[in-house]
């Protein structure tokens, strides 16, 4: 097994560092239920120790493209390290279950979008595309002065899923994703479709709106700062559309009652931490 450090500004920290164990250092082959890397998140940003079990149950059961998550108690040589939140890491095994094939390629969004800035971090993590060339596309699409076809958009990406993606992003205010803050996110394409698919990651500062870094106001009910949202939202089909899935998810997902609880549970859980 090959363990590292991980993590961005968000989770630098030298005493508790976030954690990747890869399980396949040696074994090409080696797994542990289905997986070949393992990720722990040390919540640094996040004192309650829940909200990313929380946003990512949410967002699982929204219908979002995303990792499942619960929480892991971290011993390193003997030093207990506390409360941390283990992730489904994004690798095959994860693109495997939720689109059924894992053939395609993964990105990696730090704070990257798909402007002239601040597309260079938007990172090809695996596949066969290493130049980004299946990315390209829609990277000048956006590049266009001028409103935007619908087709244009739906040629490229799953238009269905990321607005289901940014909805759930904006109700659970998750402020340093995509849709707020052009951060934390993962774009997958796999072979057989051709189309993009957005995943959500590092939800352990969310339940906040606008959030700390934020300078640029941003609408709270549809955010739009990141620059596909941006040109989405120009689009009437698409603010319709938008709308009927945040009412969907307010009627059929939305449980604050249950969330509260489950926090309460968290926090019973790790108040020794």
């Amino acid at each position: 097994v090959g363990i590292r450090k991980k993590g961005f500004f968000g989770s630098a920290i030298s005493t508790r560092p976030s954690l990747k164990l890869k399980l396949n250092y040696v074994d090409d082959d080696k797994e542990f239920a289905g997986q070949d890397r393992l990720t722990f998140n040390n919540n640094n940003q996040d004192p309650t120790r829940g909200q990313s079990v929380l946003v990512y149950q949410f967002m699982n059961e929204a219908g979002v493209n995303s990792p499942r998550s619960n929480l892991a108690r971290v011993i390193v040589n003997g030093e207990d390290l506390g409360i941390y939140t283990h992730v489904e890491s994004v690798r095959k095994p994860f693109s495997k279950r939720r689109c059924g094939k894992s053939k395609g390629d993964l990105w990696e969004g730090f704070a990257g979008d798909f402007t002239e800035s601040e597309y260079a971090r938007i990172i090809h993590k695996w596949g066969k595309d290493d130049d980004s060339e299946n990315l390209q596309p829609l990277y000048d699409l956006l590049q266009e002065p001028d409103a935007i076809p619908l087709a244009a958009f739906e040629e490229l990406i799953d238009l269905d899923s990321f607005i289901n993606f940014w909805a759930s992003e904006v109700l659970i205010g998750h402020w340093d994703g995509y849709a707020g803050n052009r951060n934390n996110f993962y774009i997958f394409r796999p072979k057989k479709s051709g189309l993009l698919y957005f995943t959500p990651w590092g939800p352990d500062s969310a339940f906040w709106d606008p959030g700390p870094f934020i300078s640029v106001p941003v609408p709270k009910s549809f955010k739009a700062r990141g620059y596909l949202c941006e040109r989405l939202w120009e689009l009437p089909e698409v603010r319709a559309r938008y709308r009927q899935e945040m009412q969907r998810l307010l009627d059929d997902v939305w449980d604050e009652k249950r969330m509260l609880a489950q926090l309460q549970q968290i926090r019973a859980l790790t108040k020794t931490y």
